[in-house]
């Protein structure tokens, strides 16, 4: 998709609405356009989808996240 955040973030809540479990964004030039999904793009999507993530659907635990617990 080119054009504006709010066009991205639109196509991709009608991908949702219309049965897509998720979509990827693929910016074309890093650092930069990683900055601008993250940053334009992602503040305008809801947080998780109703019903929940694909993994609280299955009744999957969360994954364990190494860099925020206190292993090092």
């Amino acid at each position: 998709v080119i054009g504006t955040p709010r066009a991205a973030a639109d196509l991709a809540l009608r991908a949702h609405e219309s049965g897509v479990d998720g979509v990827t964004f693929r910016p074309l030039v890093l650092p930069d356009g990683l900055r601008a999904v993250a940053e334009d793009v992602l503040p305008l999507l809801p947080g998780e989808p109703p019903g929940g993530t694909l993994r609280d659907r299955l009744g999957l635990p969360r994954a364990r996240n190494t860099f925020t617990e206190g292993d090092a």
